[in-house]
C-alpha cells in the first residue's frame, strides 16, 4: 500500500462512517484521511489541519451539509 509522503489530507465530514471508509479504500493510503462528524469540528479541523480536500456526506439534523 502506498504511503502519503507529502502530507496531503482529505478531511471527511459526515454522520456516519460509510463515507469514511469509502474514501479510504478509494485512496488507498496515498492521502492522509481525517474524520469530522458534526459541522462545527469539520469546520475547526479544516481551520487547523488545511486538508487538500473536503468530501462532505450526511450530516444530522437534515439540512446541516448545505449551511
Amino acid at each position: 500500500m502506498p504511503q502519503n509522503k507529502r502530507g496531503e489530507k482529505i478531511l471527511v465530514v459526515s454522520s456516519g462512517p460509510e463515507l469514511e471508509y469509502m474514501v479510504r479504500e478509494a485512496v488507498g493510503g496515498s492521502f492522509e484521511v481525517l474524520h469530522a462528524s458534526n459541522q462545527q469540528q469539520g469546520l475547526d479541523m479544516a481551520r487547523k489541519e488545511f486538508p487538500d480536500m473536503i468530501a462532505l456526506g450526511y450530516l444530522e439534523p437534515r439540512g446541516t451539509a448545505f449551511e
